[in-house]
């Protein structure tokens, strides 16, 4: 993002352990994506660091919870995160059950918490893609039909937000057509065309 965005967007990240050539105007997070980044060196600069991507998806960061705590350890005695505050690997519902390593992104961290007892963690990051913030409300906080995620006593980063701008699009909010992606595709009932009452995402 270029520094015209610099009076809306405070920060930004792009699943890498650097970002491009963006100026200090727009704060960059680093990620380690998976555990193939977690001996690395981050951009340097960075105020926090964001753990591994959907590691309950197959798809995408691919590790169980006590896979994830494991690389989580060798995370936190890297020399480049030592003064990094550490946001936790970022969970959302997954399935179809064959295709995750656990459905449920509660269930995911309590095991990931479990098994990192005494890892420093001091955020947790979700992704949601829905189109309410009813469900929104639900999905972080408790009391609502789902457990929400201050059950686990630290603050929040809400990192992936959207829904997808196709027919349909709210019967599926995880699937897009996208033909950059292996995970391209359209939601049940969806004919796949665009739905201008759903015109952007996050």
């Amino acid at each position: 993002p270029s520094a015209a965005f610099s009076p809306g967007v405070g920060w930004w990240y792009n699943w890498a352990r650097e970002g491009d050539d963006a100026g200090p105007a727009i704060e960059f997070v680093p990620m380690a994506w998976d555990e193939s980044s977690v001996n690395a060196t981050f951009e340097s600069g960075g105020a926090f660091l964001l753990g591994f991507n959907e590691p309950n998806f197959k798809a995408q960061a691919n590790l169980t919870a006590e896979q994830a705590a494991t690389h989580w350890r060798t995370l936190e005695a890297n020399p480049a995160t030592r003064d990094l505050p550490l946001v936790s690997p970022a969970v959302n519902f997954c399935g179809p059950e064959a295709d995750c390593n656990g459905t449920d992104p509660y269930d995911y961290l309590r095991s990931f918490f479990a098994a990192c007892s005494g890892c420093r963690v001091d955020f947790v990051a979700v992704h949601w893609y829905n189109c309410d913030l009813a469900s929104l409300r639900d999905y972080l906080e408790p009391g609502g039909g789902l457990e929400g995620f201050e059950q686990f006593g630290k603050p929040i980063w809400l990192t992936e937000l959207g829904v997808p701008a196709v027919d349909k699009g709210t019967n599926q909010p995880s699937v897009f057509p996208d033909p950059k992606s292996s995970e391209s595709g359209v939601p049940h009932f969806s004919n796949g065309a665009r739905d201008d009452l759903i015109q952007r995402r996050a």
